[in-house]
């Protein structure tokens, strides 16, 4: 039920085959960002979307392309339709939402 949810909030994520824990487990391993990046792109983003449902997470702000956002902002922003078409944009938010999960980003205090 929680990955219905998260496909629906960021529709991006339904490119994931997903029907349970084992195979939730089974893609985040297998994920790489050889050739086309997707896999891992789409791991990460898995990754922070579910860390970004405890409401603390999401709501720390990052620098991220001279601006600085909430990391819900930057999820939608990210996932709102589908996976990004070019491979330099997907490696771009993959290294970012990698920091991000891994506390490695900037952060930043966003001012609304």
């Amino acid at each position: 039920a929680a990955f219905e949810e998260l496909k629906t909030t960021y529709p991006a994520l339904a490119a994931i085959p997903i029907t349970n824990e084992a195979s939730v487990r089974n893609f985040l391993t297998k994920a790489n960002c050889s050739d086309d990046c997707v896999s891992m792109f789409l791991a990460q983003a898995l990754g922070a979307a579910m860390n970004a449902r405890t409401g603390a997470f999401g709501d720390q702000s990052v620098f991220f392309g001279g601006v600085c956002r909430p990391v819900d902002t930057i999820l939608d922003v990210i996932l709102r339709v589908s996976v990004p078409t070019d491979r330099d944009v997907r490696v771009a938010y993959k290294t970012l939402l990698d920091d991000v999960n891994n506390t490695r980003a900037i952060r930043c205090a966003s001012v609304s």
